[in-house]
């Protein structure tokens, strides 16, 4: 089941209702599209950090970024963003499965398995239902330095 947005784009949430039901609710819609459309320039190269479910990505495609390069560590949902950005036609998006942090190292996460779009960064006091998963973190300048070595999926007219 997908979620209509303007412009035409239709994304996917993951299994989970929770998922579903939350991006319902608060999915991107035409303000955020011309938000996008004002500071992204035709152009202009946006950066995805903790994409998600790349809502964000097929919005900054649908506003003429010419290039978007999105983060986002959890595979759940890495997964969900390829389906987002390949059934919308956005062409000009890379994924990154990794963690972006201001300096190498590694942070903790809670995850929900019962309200997975709930998953961040652990900043002190959870609740029982919350687990923690432990990720290695790099800094943008570090994964940035990696592009020419990165296999970078590039979609074709004909995909």
């Amino acid at each position: 089941m997908s979620i209509e947005m303007p412009m035409g784009a239709r994304c996917f949430a993951s299994e989970k209702f929770n998922d579903f039901y939350g991006v319902w609710v608060q999915h991107p819609g035409e303000n955020e599209f011309r938000t996008f459309s004002n500071f992204l320039k035709q152009g202009g190269v946006y950066l995805d950090v903790g994409a998600n479910m790349g809502f964000t990505s097929v919005v900054a495609g649908y506003a003429g970024s010419s290039r978007i390069i999105a983060f986002e560590p959890t595979h759940k949902y890495a997964a969900v963003w390829h389906d987002n950005v390949v059934s919308n036609k956005v062409r000009n998006a890379t994924l990154i499965q990794g963690a972006v942090g201001e300096a190498p190292g590694m942070a903790a996460f809670i995850v929900n398995v019962d309200a997975p779009m709930h998953n961040r960064l652990n900043m002190g006091k959870t609740l029982e239902r919350y687990k923690e998963v432990r990720q290695g973190l790099h800094s943008l300048n570090w994964w940035l330095s990696l592009r020419s070595t990165l296999f970078v999926p590039r979609l074709t007219s004909s995909e």
